[in-house]
């Protein structure tokens, strides 16, 4: 009877909170928990001589509940762990072992709580267990294990009063964060094209107007002032480029593609990269695979792609050092990587290299990678980097094959 009332108070109190699928768990695991009790009852009844014949049947009817519990338990998509009052583990679920592979049922059953969080390099004060077993309810907390993200759900079982266990669930959402944090992406995204659009026009127009202007007033004057109307039209022409990246994150429009070589186009704009490369005291290396598969691509977004990496680089090394370009061919797919020797990026800023607006740099605009990236997945392909400070940078770009 106060069984009953246990799991029917469990439940009427967590059910609207966590929904069926959790609710169902919360009970199934009270259930196990209860049988572990009975268990130590009848552990210690079984040290003495007299025996009561309903003890005996009521814990042969427990086991079985326990057997068929933690089936159930098994099948649920979530993971489910219970601890007794004095913190050993006494129930986890399949899919608790799927998320932390590193441990094993039979380890872990009996063993302490904080031993199985030192184990998965978790902090066992703050873990939501452990406040369970304390009193402290959590719903709906969200925690990082690894490259994992956890929804955790902990919850203390009372008695009369008195704290007799707790009980764990935990939903891995790692996914969905990424989709919110791509959902982000987005949003920023959208932004930039509001903007671009309302200022575009009414920004290009006048400073057109002041660059033709400046340029005339250059060829009439002497000598001595040209490096100052060189500086002027040098700051233009930086901020029409400013603009135009704008531009190509905010329009996001389906650009016309045909069928092209992608070792010649690289070779094409190998004389500028050269140049460029000459006036820093910087080299630029092409190592083309032959007979490279031909891509669906547009000739000049993937020149800018190219570009913008490469100078990327060059101001990364600040002197001296190597641009290598490389393709590969692969099955279905060419491979374009380019790499520098220079400063490198640190682990923190290199997750955050693609956001619009971030750049490590004291006059970037961070656009230009957002928009390389958006030129490489407008070609249907993938973009990565790798990068280790002090030794350089390496972006690799995957495209699809035409077929």
């Amino acid at each position: 009877m106060g069984l009953s009332i246990v799991l029917t108070l469990l439940t009427g109190m967590f059910w609207p909170q966590l929904g069926p699928l959790l609710a169902i768990s919360l009970t199934l695991a009270a259930w196990l928990l209860t049988c572990g009790l009975l268990w130590g009852t009848y552990r210690q009844a079984a040290d003495e001589d007299h025996m009561d014949q309903r003890l005996r049947r009521l814990l042969s009817e427990a086991v079985e509940y326990a057997k068929d519990l933690q089936t159930l338990l098994n099948f649920l998509p979530i993971s489910v762990i219970s601890i007794d009052r004095d913190d050993h583990i006494i129930q986890i679920n399949d899919m608790t072992l799927t998320y932390f592979p590193q441990l094993k049922r039979d380890e872990v059953l009996g063993q302490k709580l904080k031993d199985m969080t030192e184990r998965l390099g978790m902090d066992y004060e703050q873990f939501t267990m452990t406040k369970a077993i304390r009193g402290v309810r959590t719903i709906g907390s969200i925690f990082q294990q690894g490259d994992k993200s956890f929804l955790s759900y902990a919850y203390p079982l009372e008695k009369n009063g008195e704290i007799f266990g707790a009980i764990g669930i935990f939903q891995e959402i790692t996914e969905m964060e990424q989709l919110k944090h791509e959902l982000s992406q987005v949003e920023r995204l959208s932004l930039v094209g509001q903007m671009a659009a309302s200022i575009t026009h009414e920004i290009r127009n006048p400073m057109a107007v002041i660059q033709g202007f400046i340029q005339l007033i250059k060829e009439r004057t002497g000598p001595e002032l040209q490096q100052y109307f060189n500086l002027i039209l040098d700051e233009l022409n930086r901020a029409n480029e400013i603009i135009s990246d704008f531009l190509s994150l905010a329009q996001n429009r389906n650009v016309p593609m045909v069928i092209g070589d992608l070792n010649a186009i690289v070779q094409s704009l190998h004389p500028i990269m050269q140049a460029d490369a000459n006036m820093r005291g910087a080299q630029v290396e092409l190592l083309l695979q032959p007979a490279l598969s031909q891509v669906l691509l547009n000739e000049k977004e993937m020149k800018q792609l190219i570009l913008n990496l490469v100078r990327n680089g060059m101001e990364a090394m600040n002197g001296s050092g190597m641009i290598q370009i490389e393709t590969r061919q692969a099955s279905d797919h060419v491979e374009l990587h380019i790499s520098d020797n220079g400063s490198g990026i640190s682990e923190d800023k290199l997750a955050r290299i693609f956001e619009p607006f971030y750049t490590t740099k004291d006059k970037g605009t961070g656009l230009g990678l957002p928009v390389c990236l958006s030129i490489v997945q407008k070609h249907g392909g993938s973009m990565d980097v790798k990068s280790v400070e002090g030794h350089g940078t390496k972006f690799s770009m995957v495209l699809p094959v035409h077929a």
